[in-house]
This record gives C-alpha cells, structure tokens and sequence, in this order.
C-alpha cells in the first residue's frame, strides 16, 4: 500500500485482478505507449468511459522504491499507474487517502457496487447495533 491509506482502492484493483479482459479495458491498449512514458486508462466517470493520460513518472523515495502502490513483482508497473490514474482524476495522491471500495469497483467496471448491510436480527446473538442505510455510492466522495 506505500504510504497513503488507500487499501479502498488497492482492495477494489486486487479483485480486478482476477478478471483479465476488464483490465485490458481499463488499460486502453490502443493508446498503451509506454515506451514513450505515456500510458491511457479508462476510468467511469460520470456514467462513461473516460480516458486518463498518465506518464510513467512515478513517486519515488531516495533509493527509488515506490512510495505508493507496488506489485510484488518488480518490474510489474500496471499498479501504480492505475493509483495515478485515480490520483490524477481526484486531484492528487493525497486526495486517495481514504476513500470508498464502491466507488472503486464502479470507476473500474462501470458497474455499480453495493454495500450489503445484516440486519442486527440477523447476527449472531442479535446484540449488533442498528446498522446505517444500505448506500449506493455512484461518484467519487467529497
């Protein structure tokens, strides 16, 4: 995770992950120049596909590790450059620090995520506080 709290948005790539063809999608490999420095993704925003150009200058520490998002493989660069991504689209890096896993998933799917809340009843022992509203998150927090 480096050094921001973004496990959101980590949590939300790691499930993507799994799915292949949906990273493919993201990483626009039309426009994929990296030997230029300049890679294209698509991010939903907004309820479409937008396109957000990052260069491959990525934060680094004095030794040259990543400060932010890495991959356990080394020379495995597409991580960071889909946190970029997202940084570049909310403002900053900063601006990741703490965020929503719905929001995640929809800006990298296009689909929304829902957050699906038991029922103290249903708990066990059902001593668990009410729980808040099942909430739709459709666009970035603020």
């Amino acid at each position: 995770q480096g050094l921001l709290a973004d496990c959101w948005l980590l949590s939300a790539i790691a499930v993507v992950a799994l799915h292949p063809a949906l990273l493919r999608h993201i990483f626009d490999q039309a426009d994929a120049t990296l030997a230029s420095g300049r890679v294209v993704l698509q991010l939903w925003v907004d309820g479409e596909w937008e396109r957000v150009h990052v260069d491959d200058m990525l934060p680094c520490d004095e030794e040259g590790r990543l400060l932010y998002a890495r991959s356990h493989t080394v020379h495995e660069m597409w991580v960071p450059l889909l946190e970029k991504a997202f940084a570049k689209h909310a403002g900053s890096y900063g601006a990741l620090d703490g965020g929503q896993t719905a929001w995640a998933f929809l800006a990298l799917t296009g689909d929304p995520a829902f957050k699906l809340v038991r029922r103290a009843a249903d708990a066990p022992g059902g001593a668990d506080p009410e729980p808040p509203p099942v909430k739709v998150c459709t666009s970035p927090p603020s």
